[in-house]
């Protein structure tokens, strides 16, 4: 899940520290393949694209006062 047409970060690792991979765009399925991990204030999940691309990515952000859900999970 995102906004506004934005990407998701998927990282090589589970933190900030790590570089991007590349990005999903909203509604793209994935399997949690391992977590959750906490680094840098967030929960990072590693994630497996149909295509077989793995990398790490949070499981919620906050956007002014909201919380946003960026991995949510099928039928949610």
């Amino acid at each position: 899940n995102t906004t506004e047409g934005d990407l998701l970060r998927v990282r090589s690792g589970p933190g900030l520290g790590f570089p991007i991979a590349f990005g999903l765009a909203s509604g793209t399925p994935v399997i949690l393949r391992e977590g959750p991990v906490a680094a840098d204030g967030f929960a990072w999940w590693c994630v497996e694209t149909a295509d077989g691309r793995t990398g790490w990515a949070v499981d919620g952000v906050t956007e002014g006062s909201a919380w946003l859900q960026t991995l949510i999970p099928v039928g949610g």
